[in-house]
């Protein structure tokens, strides 16, 4: 409930079939590099969800060098003729321990991104405006809740914020599938202990 491509999914009728979660905590593009073959490439998939490298911008790497190695990953999707949607990068909280030092190469990068995805008429789904709290005292933190308590991943909030980013983004890319119920992420339950309530 905490990813938000399942609230995506959900929210789109369950118009995708999902053929492998290949995201791992803690790694960085050059991981992604390296497991691109086994873990995307061989699964010949439509479709690759790209999600935005924030690894490596709270390990101080230069945007233009994460941004090279990024582009090295949509060249071998290319090749291999799979589609990209590509994600931002979302923002942190200010208690995340490498906030300080991850929150201007990740502004800086978000740009390089966009440009790139404009460029190469590339889905981008936008985590940063979709999350990031707009008032100058945050400074460019994640909004109240939308973070799960170790600050850098999302929330059932936060994921479902993300899913209604997306869906205007990627709604018209795929036809909707005729089925029924499309996740459990959709049974959303009265109990106060429950991650999918939200106070309104």
């Amino acid at each position: 409930e905490r990813g938000w491509f399942p609230w995506l999914n959900a929210k789109l009728g369950g118009r995708f079939m999902v053929l492998n979660y290949a995201a791992i905590g803690g790694e960085g593009v050059t991981d992604w590099i390296a497991r691109l073959q086994t873990d995307v490439l061989n699964y010949k998939p439509a479709t690759c969800f790209i999600g935005g490298p924030i690894n490596d911008c709270a390990a101080g790497t230069d945007p233009a060098t994460i941004l090279a190695r990024l582009m090295t990953v949509w060249q071998m999707l290319n090749a291999a003729g799979i589609a990209i949607v590509q994600e931002t990068v979302a923002p942190l909280f200010t208690g995340h321990a490498n906030f300080a030092v991850a929150t201007p190469i990740r502004l800086r990068l978000n740009r390089l991104i966009r440009a790139q995805c404009v460029a190469q008429n590339v889905p981008c789904v936008d985590s940063d405006a979709a999350i990031q709290d707009m008032t100058p005292a945050a400074l460019a933190s994640a909004i109240t809740n939308a973070l799960d308590t170790d600050n850098i991943h999302y929330s059932a909030y936060g994921a479902r914020l993300m899913a209604e980013a997306a869906q205007p983004v990627v709604s018209s890319l795929w036809s909707a599938p005729s089925i029924l119920a499309a996740s459990p992420v959709e049974n959303i339950t009265a109990d106060a202990l429950s991650n999918q309530l939200i106070d309104t």
